[in-house]
């Protein structure tokens, strides 16, 4: 059975040794495609999570940033009560 389908693939033109997968369903593509993904819904998909990593990238940066500023200021004592003698 595994040589019938080699031959039929091979018989058809598909070259089994130069693809890629596509990143989201894991569906063969043609190599030349950048990044390796299907049409429609792969695409589709695709997009959805690069602008959902992008968004949390965002907020990691924000939250470190105010992370350092708060550590900053309150390293300096800004914010603090003044001491009294």
């Amino acid at each position: 059975m595994i040589a019938t389908s080699t031959k039929k693939r091979r018989d058809e033109g598909f070259d089994v040794s130069n693809h890629k997968h596509c990143v989201i369903c894991g569906g063969v593509v043609p190599p030349e495609k950048d990044p390796p993904m299907c049409e429609g819904t792969c695409e589709e998909e695709f997009m959805k999570r690069q602008k959902r990593s992008k968004t949390f990238n965002m907020v990691w940066m924000l939250m470190i940033f105010a992370l350092i500023a708060l550590m900053m200021f309150s390293f300096l004592g800004f914010g603090a009560p003044p001491a009294t003698p």
